[in-house]
Formats: C-alpha cells, sequence, structure tokens
C-alpha cells in the first residue's frame, strides 16, 4: 500500500550516477531452537509452528512509475498473500533515508536502493546480514549475484538483486541505418553536436574507460590511465550537444532531436519509444557499459517478526509469478531466473548482454569522485 510521500527526501543523487559492517543480526530462533544469536533463526514461532509474521512493515522505495509498479506487482500481491500491511513509502535520496535511519529519525524494515547506497549502508551497519534459510529463493539469483559483487562488502550477505541497467547507447533510428555496434561509431563529423551522454560522474569516467579498453575498477586517482580516460572525455566533449543531469532532460532532447544519439536508461528509451513516439532504440555497444544494480536490503535495528517478516518480502521478490508481473510492467533486466518470461523482456540488451554491463568497485570510485568530478567540470566549462 502507498503511504504519504516523504517528507525532506527529495533531492539529487550523489554525482555517482544512480547514487564492513557485518553485524550481529538479531534472530534468535525462539520457535524451535535453532538461532545462534549471530543472526540465524526464522524468529519466534506461532502455535501452529509457523515463524509469526508482522502486521505490518515499512518499505521504501524511489518513487514515481516504479513506484506504481512495485505496489501493483509485488507489494499489493505480497499483501494479500500473506495478510500483511506494507506501508510503501517513496524516497527521493537514498543517502539521505541512510543518515535518517542512522540518526534514528525514520523506523523503516526495508529499502530498494541502486548499489553506491547499498555500500555505505553496509560499512555504516545500517542494513542487517540475510538470514538466507528464510529467503529459499536465493538461488535463483544468477546475475549480479551477491557473493561475487564488490558492493557488498563483507563475509555475509546483506541484499537481493532485484532490477539491473546500464548508461546503455541510445540512437535515433532514423538517423541510423542499423544500431551501432560500437561507441566509437558516433564520434563522426556528421554527428558532431548531436550527441547527449550523461553528466554524472560514474558514467562519465567509467564509459569513457570502456570506450578506451580501460577497467575502470584499475583506476587509480592521478594516474596515467585516468589522464587517457579525461583525454577520452576531452574528445567526447567536442561532439556533444549537451551533457544531461537528469532523466527529463535526456528524454526532452531525444524527443525534440536535438541530440539523434548519446546514452540513456533502457526503460526511458523504450517508454519514449513505445508510448511518445519518438524514434529511439537502446542497444549495448561491444565495448559495455557503465551499469547499476537495484537492491533490496533490511535495517539492522528490527527484530522479529519485523525482520522475518521483512526477509519473507525480499523472498517474494525472486519468485517466478511476482517476477514475471514485473516484466510486464517494467523494461528492465531482473538479477533473477524465471520461466515464461515476456517476449519483450528478453529482447532487452541488458537481458541479452548482462555481461556487457560494468559494475564500479565503491572503494576505487567513493575516493576518487570528488577529483574526477572536478576534472570533468574543468573539460566542461572549456
Amino acid at each position: 500500500t502507498v503511504g504519504a510521500t516523504l517528507s525532506g527526501c527529495l533531492g539529487g543523487g550523489n554525482g555517482g550516477g544512480n547514487g564492513n559492517g557485518g553485524g550481529n543480526g538479531n534472530g534468535d530462533g525462539n520457535g524451535d531452537g535453532n538461532g545462534d544469536g549471530s543472526g540465524n533463526g526464522n524468529g519466534e514461532t506461532t502455535e501452529s509452528g509457523d515463524p509469526e509474521l508482522a502486521d505490518e512493515i515499512t518499505f521504501y522505495s524511489t518513487g514515481g512509475a516504479w513506484l506504481r509498479a512495485m505496489d501493483e506487482t509485488i507489494i499489493t500481491p505480497f499483501e494479500e498473500e500473506y495478510g500483511v500491511s506494507v506501508d510503501l513509502q517513496p524516497y527521493g535520496n537514498a543517502n539521505q533515508v541512510i543518515s535518517q535511519i542512522r540518526a534514528g529519525q525514520v523506523d523503516l524494515d526495508a529499502m530498494l536502493m541502486v548499489d553506491p547506497a547499498l555500500y555505505r549502508g553496509v560499512n555504516e551497519d545500517i542494513f542487517a546480514p540475510l538470514r538466507l534459510e528464510n529467503i529459499p529463493h536465493y538461488d535463483a539469483i544468477e546475475t549480479f549475484h551477491p557473493e561475487e559483487v564488490p558492493y557488498d562488502p563483507g563475509d555475509r550477505v546483506h541484499h537481493v538483486p532485484n532490477t539491473y541497467g546500464a548508461y546503455g547507447l541510445t540512437y535515433n533510428t532514423e538517423t541510423f541505418d542499423s544500431a551501432p555496434t560500437s561507441w566509437s561509431e558516433l564520434y563522426t563529423e556528421e554527428l558532431s553536436g548531436q550527441l547527449t551522454y550523461s553528466g554524472f560522474t560514474a558514467p562519465v569516467v567509467g564509459n569513457a574507460a570502456l570506450e578506451e579498453g580501460i577497467d575502470f575498477n584499475t583506476l587509480e586517482g592521478d594516474g596515467d590511465a585516468v589522464d587517457t580516460v579525461f583525454d577520452r572525455v576531452s574528445q567526447q566533449n567536442e561532439h556533444m550537444y549537451q551533457w544531461w543531469d537528469s532523466a527529463a532532460t535526456a528524454e526532452e532532447l531525444y524527443t525534440n532531436e536535438s541530440a539523434v544519439a548519446g546514452n540513456c536508461w533502457v526503460g526511458r528509451v523504450q517508454s519514449l519509444r513505445d508510448e511518445e513516439g519518438v524514434p529511439v532504440e537502446y542497444t549495448l555497444p561491444e565495448e559495455g557499459a557503465t551499469g547499476y544494480v537495484s537492491v533490496w536490503a533490511i535495517n539492522n535495528e528490527i527484530e522479529d517478526p519485523r525482520r522475518y517478516t521483512a526477509e519473507l518480502l525480499l523472498d517474494y521478490v525472486l519468485q517466478e509469478e511476482p517476477s514475471r508481473r514485473l516484466a510486464e510492467e517494467i523494461h528492465y533486466g531482473q538479477a533473477n531466473a524465471f520461466s515464461d518470461a515476456p517476449e519483450s523482456y528478453q529482447e532487452i540488451p541488458d537481458v541479452q548482454h548482462p555481461d556487457r554491463i560494468h559494475i564500479w568497485d565503491q572503494d576505487v570510485f567513493a575516493p576518487n569522485q570528488q577529483e574526477w568530478a572536478q576534472r570533468f567540470q574543468e573539460i566542461t566549462r572549456q
């Protein structure tokens, strides 16, 4: 159920794009004695032996069309199936919410965010290690597996991934006869001054590095490879109509054809094409693109039965039927496998080529973000 808009949480990102606290856990397994005090256990049980559920939990999510799709495909069906009320609260800035959790200003049970925010929250002991015995569909995860990604530090798993995407190549189908296979195809005399790229630091540096064949997670703050990357950014800037700073700006530029190519997110591009009739398509070039992953995590301060109920919600996200419903509503890849996916979902380039989506290691990006952002600003002011 969608609650009132969260006041005070609207705002921009952290400049990074989309925006080792192992924790002790607090499940004690009182029902059957299998808890060990370190975060294991299924929580208290009812007289029937089933784990006790909370009457209500609070879940924070990004807003807009995504929130509506989440409510219709996951939250409301979950409420109906388990008899639990979910207070669904939209927010605008994940880092601000994390700061409010830390200050004790908000009381939430679970939260949807992108990978940089999870990294911060785990390091600050905001998010609980998951008791995977309460998430039996965890094994359905096949892309961006929690035990293999750089944004969930420590020895325990603190999240389940949901959707993912990239700053992929976007092009006007009336300008291009076929889908470009390389970013290099955009840098022509004919297209000069007609490109638009995201001005967020993560994709600026990330995509430029990929164009140069550099693994951006090996970059050092002021090394030779970084100089090579920013030389590429300077070359990109010569072909740019505008660096976009919001999805709305990108959509406007593609719609009025001030830009005929650049980058954007697949969901936005397909909405422009299908709902607005804009002649645009999205692809992932051979070099790949900087990506992001939306993840679900649980507040480390809550106890059972709220914690167990939140874990049940995370498991529900990974189940087949909710995943199929979500795939019908949004145009983004999902990290878990599910059968009978709609054809439109199977045709998403991100789903077809997840290996071309590259995620930042925040141990590399975060310490250098401010310096790299300044170098980018110097280039664009010239």
